[in-house]
C-alpha cells in the first residue's frame, strides 16, 4: 500500500511526501488499526499523522506532531492504495 500526499503550510510552502511501509507499520502500532483502514475509512487526523511520520523519517521536520499539525493549511492526498504512485503519473485528461 502506498500513500502520496502534498501538504501546504501556513507560510505557503508545499511538500509532497511518499508514505512508506515503515510509516504504515508505525501507524498500526500507534493506533492499533490496520493500515488498510486508510483506504476504506480515512480520517483526516490519521492521514495527517502518517504524513507527519513520513516527513520525520525523511528528516524534513523535527516538530512534535501537534506543533507540526498546527502549521498545515491544506492536505491533498494524491493517492491511497497499491497504485498511489502511478496515480501521479497518469494524465487526468486525454491528450488531443
Amino acid at each position: 500500500m502506498r500513500i502520496t500526499a502534498t501538504i501546504t503550510h501556513d507560510d505557503g510552502r508545499a511538500e509532497t511526501v511518499q508514505v512508506r511501509v515503515a510509516d504504515l507499520a508505525d501507524f498500526e502500532d500507534a493506533f492499533d488499526r490496520p493500515a488498510t483502514i486508510l483506504e476504506h475509512e480515512p480520517r483526516l487526523s490519521w492521514l495527517l499523522w502518517v504524513v507527519w511520520r513520513a516527513l520525520r523519517r525523511a528528516d524534513k521536520t523535527l516538530s512534535a506532531y501537534e506543533q507540526w499539525r498546527a502549521t498545515v493549511a491544506d492536505l491533498d492526498v494524491v493517492g491511497v492504495g497499491d497504485d498511489a504512485t502511478e496515480a501521479e503519473e497518469r494524465p487526468t485528461s486525454p491528450v488531443s
